[in-house]
């Protein structure tokens, strides 16, 4: 056996980011999140009551710090101008010792159940040839906005209950996916109705057309921020319905709600908030002129589509 010192561990370090696009956080509130201290609320922390302690970036802090003294590192550049959270987690990089080749040979064999005498009677076999592309079609390589625009069923995303030994389906199912009121039958005065959706999270504006417009087969714009609302307003005329959510970049429902108003906008606004209703945001949100508000659950988007419903039942047969 060799008496060298074994090599001294090397330590890598490994990054995760998370960057989101929402209200994001002036420079006073981020001098109190990097102080560490538990229990510091800022923003609509502060507004929520018992909706929460302060205590999540201190605790994720510390089990940082019990990870070979990982950190965790919370910007922004200000107000609508997101957050940015980077964990610089610290790990040890072991290494790897080099095998002489007959070892590796001999370990490889030894894993197939091979002896010495059968090793050395194994013949090569050359290559196999590449096989040819299949057509089937990679959906990791499709553009967002082409996997967005897609047309899928919603109701093979679902979980399929299980069918018990008397054919019955269990229920517990349900819970995972709800049914969802029916649209109307699809005719072509259908497509007469025009939603606008305003919603900042790509996932959010995926899951409503593949569960509500593209089922509904309405015609549909979304954009991000409500900026670009008004401007899809002023460019293509009133719609029929405008999901508004408050919570936005640049401007946020709120804002672009109450200025659509005051252009003498009269079309139904629903807010779609993820917020709590009895919060003070939300009770704004509400007095800047909406019809309704609701929470995005499965509750808010079954009234989000009956909503859609009644505006079909009331299209003109042409």
């Amino acid at each position: 056996p060799s008496n060298s010192p074994a090599p001294a561990p090397r330590w890598m370090q490994v990054a995760f980011v998370v960057q989101d696009t929402g209200i994001g956080i002036c420079e006073q509130e981020l001098a109190m999140l990097r102080s560490g201290n538990p229990f510091d609320l800022i923003g609509k922390g502060m507004l929520c009551g018992s909706g929460g302690t302060g205590l999540g970036l201190a605790i994720v802090r510390e089990l940082l710090k019990l990870h070979h003294q990982s950190k965790l590192h919370v910007t922004s550049e200000g107000e609508n101008r997101g957050t940015r959270f980077e964990m610089q987690v610290n790990c040890r990089a072991e290494p790897k010792l080099a095998q002489p080749e007959e070892t590796r040979r001999s370990a490889t064999h030894a894993e197939r159940g091979l002896t010495p005498a059968d090793a050395a009677s194994v013949v090569q076999q050359p290559p196999t040839a590449a096989l040819p592309p299949t057509a089937s079609i990679d959906s990791t390589r499709l553009p967002c906005g082409e996997l967005a625009s897609t047309p899928v069923d919603a109701s093979q995303q679902c979980m399929q209950p299980p069918v018990s030994a008397g054919g019955a389906k269990s229920t517990s199912a349900d819970a995972l996916c709800p049914p969802q009121p029916q649209p109307a039958a699809v005719t072509e005065s259908a497509r007469r109705v025009r939603v606008l959706h305003v919603e900042d999270d790509r996932f959010l504006q995926m899951t409503l057309a593949v569960r509500v417009f593209k089922k509904c087969n309405i015609d549909y714009d979304q954009v991000d921020n409500g900026r670009k609302a008004i401007e899809k307003v002023k460019q293509h005329g009133p719609y029929d319905l405008i999901i508004m959510d408050n919570q936005m970049p640049i401007q946020t429902g709120t804002q672009a709600t109450r200025e659509l108003r005051e252009m003498g906008y009269s079309g139904r606004i629903i807010g779609l908030t993820g917020d709590p209703i009895s919060d003070p945001v939300v009770r704004s949100f509400k007095a800047a002129g909406l019809n309704r508000c609701v929470t995005k659950d499965t509750a808010g988007v079954k009234i989000v589509t009956e909503e859609i419903c009644a505006l079909q039942a009331l299209c003109p047969t042409q």
